[in-house]
C-alpha cells in the first residue's frame, strides 16, 4: 500500500518562484514530475532514507500559462496540423494527467510481454508472471477494491467450445486523483520535498555523457536554478521525457540516451472507432452482456465500476499473425449507425428464432493495439517555448499495417461469431477506404522504449537509460508496447517496481 513516513511538520509544498536564485540544491534523488509515476515513486521511496527532490511544473490548480508550454506542431497524415492533441490531451499540474483521466484500469495480458515474431520491435525484458506483484501493489494507489477472479470469471461471455473469441473484464478507479489523494501523504514525509512551478528545462551531464551532474529548473516568472543529485528520474510523461532528453544537448548534440537514434522514437495510442453493426444471441445474463457495452454501469451489490471488452484468444493472434486488439458493443443511441440500419433486416433475420436468453443488437467498435513503428515519433520543434526551450513536434500516423491489422481482426471475430451460431456482425471499414471519425485515448507510449540491447532500447529492464549511470525514466514511454488496456496501472506498478530496484541497488 502506498503510504509515506508520517511525522508532525511533514515536508513543505515550496514555490519554485521563491527559491534563491541560481541556488544549487542537493538531494539523493530528484523526480521530474508529479504525475502518476512521480508522486508513487516519491511516497514509495519516503520509506527509505534517501533526500528526494519532486520537481512538478505546475501549481496544486490548473494555470493557462504553464498547460501552454505543452504547445506543439502535429503531422504524419490523420491530425490536421492544426489539432491541439499536445496541448489537450494531458495536464501540467500536480497530479499530472490523472486530473482529468477516466479511470479504466487493467494489467496487461502475458501475450503483450512476449518477443511476438509477427509484430516486429515486440517483447519486454520480462515477462507478465514478473510484474504481477507490483500489479497487486498498485490496486490500493488507484483506489481498486477487491477484484475477486470468480466473479471475474463468472461475467466472461462464452462464445461457444473451441471458438477463438473471448473476454476481459476491467476495472475502474473512482478515478483517482493524485494530488487530492495522494498529496497529504506527500506532505506528512519527513524526506520529500516538492517543488511547484518549477519546469526541468535541462539535464546536464558530465563531458562524457555518462553522469548527470544537475537539472536546471526554470519558473515562468524568470526564477532558475539547479538540483544535484545522486539519482535522477524522468516521470514527466510520455512527450515530456522524449522532449527533455532531446533538449539536454549541450554535451551531445542529439540528446542524453540517444547514441541509437531512439529517444521519441515508436510513439503510441490507442486509436479506437466505430466499426459496424452487431447482433449477438447469447447464453448469458442481460447484465453480464450489457458489461460489455457503453457506458460501464456500477454493480449495485460491490459498488465496484466494471467494464468488459472481447477480443481475439492469444491462439487466435498467433494463428492469424494480428496484435491484440479489443472489440466492444455500443447501444444505438451511442453507435450513430446510419446507413448501416438498411443492413439490419437480414442480420436480425438470421436470428429470428434462436431462442437464446440474451439478444443484442447495436453498434461494434474496434480498439487498436499499436504496432511499434519508428517513424511515428517525437522530436524537436524550431519554436521555442516561453521557456526557451524547444517545442515539440509530433509525427504520428495510422498505418497501413495498423489498418490491415484491424481489417484481419474483424473478420476473423465475424467469421468466429457466425460459426459458433452466436451472432452476425456487418463491417463498414475498407482498407482502401477513408478511415474518418477514428478517435484515440491520449495514452502516450514508447518514446524511451526497454529493452536490454541498446541498440533497440532507450532504457534497461531496470528502467535505467543505457550509457548513464544515474538516469532513469518512469512512466508509460518505457512501454515497448502498448497492449490493449489503459496504462495507467502499469505505470504505477512499474514506478513501485523502480522503487525498490532504487532501494536496493542504489541506497541500501
Amino acid at each position: 500500500m502506498l503510504r509515506c513516513t508520517q511525522a508532525r511538520g511533514g515536508t513543505m509544498f515550496r514555490d519554485a518562484r521563491k527559491v534563491a536564485k541560481n541556488q544549487l540544491i542537493e538531494r539523493d534523488v530528484c523526480i521530474i514530475g508529479g504525475g502518476a509515476a512521480g508522486i508513487t515513486l516519491a511516497c514509495e521511496l519516503s520509506n527509505g532514507g534517501a533526500k528526494v527532490a519532486l520537481i512538478e511544473s505546475g501549481d496544486i490548480a490548473a494555470s493557462a500559462a504553464t498547460q501552454a508550454l505543452y504547445r506543439g506542431s502535429v503531422a504524419g497524415g490523420y491530425l490536421p496540423a492544426e489539432s491541439d492533441y499536445l496541448s489537450t490531451s494531458r495536464l501540467r499540474f500536480f497530479g499530472g494527467t490523472t486530473n482529468h483521466w477516466a479511470g479504466l484500469c487493467g494489467r496487461l495480458a502475458p501475450i503483450d510481454f512476449e518477443q511476438r515474431s509477427w509484430i516486429p520491435h515486440s517483447g519486454w525484458p520480462f515477462d507478465r508472471e514478473h510484474l504481477d506483484p507490483y500489479y497487486e501493489r498498485a490496486r490500493p494507489i488507484l483506489q481498486l477494491g477487491p477484484f475477486d477472479p470468480p466473479d471475474a470469471a463468472r461475467r466472461q461471455l462464452d462464445f461457444g467450445p473451441g471458438n477463438e473469441i473471448k473476454t476481459i473484464v476491467k476495472q475502474y478507479s473512482p478515478p483517482t486523483r493524485f494530488g487530492p489523494v495522494h498529496g497529504p501523504e506527500l506532505k506528512a514525509a519527513t524526506n520529500v520535498e516538492v517543488f511547484l512551478r518549477g519546469n526541468a528545462t535541462e539535464l546536464r551531464s558530465d563531458p562524457a555523457s555518462k553522469h548527470i551532474e544537475w537539472v536546471r529548473v526554470a519558473t515562468l516568472s524568470g526564477n532558475h536554478f539547479r538540483v544535484a543529485a545522486r539519482t535522477y528520474v524522468l516521470a514527466a510523461g510520455g512527450i515530456e521525457n522524449a522532449r527533455l532528453l532531446l533538449a539536454s544537448n549541450r554535451v551531445q548534440p542529439n540528446g542524453i540516451g540517444n547514441s541509437a537514434d531512439l529517444v521519441g522514437r515508436f510513439f503510441m495510442d490507442h486509436w479506437y472507432r466505430q466499426t459496424g453493426v452487431a447482433h449477438v444471441v447469447l447464453d448469458a445474463a442481460p447484465g453480464d452482456v450489457a458489461l460489455y457495452t457503453w457506458p460501464p454501469a456500477r454493480d449495485a451489490l460491490t459498488g465496484r465500476v466494471t467494464q468488459g471488452r472481447i477480443v481475439l484468444s492469444d491462439a487466435t493472434q498467433r494463428q492469424h499473425r494480428l496484435p491484440n486488439n479489443g472489440f466492444g458493443l455500443l447501444p444505438l443511441r451511442e453507435a450513430g449507425i446510419g446507413p448501416l440500419m438498411r443492413s439490419v433486416g437480414s442480420v436480425v433475420r438470421d436470428f429470428s428464432a434462436t431462442g437464446k436468453k440474451t439478444r443484442y443488437f447495436g453498434g461494434l467498435s474496434i480498439t487498436l493495439e499499436p504496432l511499434p513503428d519508428p517513424s511515428n515519433r517525437i522530436s524537436l520543434s524550431a519554436e521555442v517555448d516561453a521557456l526557451g526551450m524547444p517545442r515539440t513536434r509530433l509525427h504520428w500516423d495510422l498505418t497501413e499495417n495498423d489498418r490491415k491489422a484491424a481489417i484481419r481482426s474483424l473478420e476473423v471475430f465475424a467469421t468466429e461469431l457466425g460459426r459458433s451460431l452466436r451472432g452476425r456482425v456487418k463491417v463498414q471499414l475498407a482498407l482502401d477506404g477513408p478511415w474518418t471519425r477514428m478517435s484515440f485515448s491520449s495514452h502516450h507510449i514508447g518514446t524511451t522504449r526497454m529493452h536490454e540491447d541498446p541498440r533497440q532500447g532507450v532504457v534497461d529492464a531496470n528502467a535505467r537509460v543505457h550509457g548513464v549511470s544515474n538516469l532513469y525514466v518512469a512512466g508509460s514511454s518505457v512501454f515497448p508496447t502498448a497492449g490493449l488496456v489503459n496504462p495507467t496501472l502499469t505505470i504505477v506498478a512499474l514506478a513501485i517496481r523502480l522503487a525498490d530496484h532504487l532501494k536496493s541497488e542504489i541506497f541500501s
